[in-house]
């Protein structure tokens, strides 16, 4: 491509990761801020879950090198990768049994929920400890563990549906949108379709909408805190 064509390309690059990290800081102070107001702990898991996705698109768009003095993401390298976006896939599953509640209606998926969580922390601690050794192997692997943690996703979103939780479908949906852009990076990745802004960065603009949703259906509870204060 000519040299103007790549300028261009890194402006909107620039300019999609900005409002990116701008979306999700934003949404995770102003439910940090919810979680002072009502002590309910779903805020707080929601703020931890903005501050993973922030993470994430940090390593992955390269950014977080430029604020790393002490090297520490550029000793651990691809395994790195594998480790942050394996946490936020823990996070991004905690924070949906949160937001579902359905901890009430299904403690069985929700212990099984929470030991595949247990399994990837400890895949994380074997990532960072044998590092390249590794790499190879995870980058078989990781689709797969994403692929089921979509699949997890859809059939707890699929029940809190179901009960009729604020914006279930919304975030059904947006979970949905990032199925698809991480399946479309993959493809773009392996040279099967063509890369472009969106094959490269459709996913974080899905993480962002997930996120807006989300925030929205628990900011909704608010009103059961007023009918019960009431």
């Amino acid at each position: 491509i000519s040299e103007e064509q790549a300028n261009r390309y890194v402006q909107e690059a620039t300019i999609f990761a900005s409002l990116s990290y701008a979306s999700l800081l934003i949404l995770s102070l102003m439910t940090l801020a919810l979680f002072f107001a009502s002590r309910d702990a779903g805020f707080l898991s929601f703020f931890v879950f903005c501050l993973c996705g922030v993470l994430l698109l940090a390593v992955f768009n390269g950014h977080i090198y430029l604020f790393d003095p002490f090297g520490i993401f550029r000793f651990l390298g691809g395994s790195g990768l594998h480790a942050v976006s394996l946490l936020f896939e823990v996070v991004s599953l905690r924070i949906l049994l949160r937001y579902t509640d359905i901890e009430q209606t299904r403690p069985t998926l929700v212990k099984a929920i929470n030991n595949g969580c247990a399994i990837l922390l400890l895949a994380i601690g074997l990532l960072l400890a044998w590092r390249e050794r590794l790499d190879a192997f995870a980058s078989i692997f990781m689709p797969l563990f994403w692929c089921l943690g979509c699949v997890v996703a859809f059939y707890v979103l699929g029940e809190a549906w179901r009960r009729r939780v604020p914006l279930a479908g919304a975030v059904f949906f947006s979970v949905l949108a990032i199925a698809v852009s991480i399946l479309a990076w993959e493809l773009a990745s392996r040279g099967m379709i063509a890369a472009n802004l969106w094959t490269t960065y459709g996913y974080q603009a899905g993480i962002v909408l997930c996120a807006s949703m989300i925030a929205v259906g628990l900011i909704s509870r608010i009103s059961k805190y007023r009918e019960q204060r009431d």
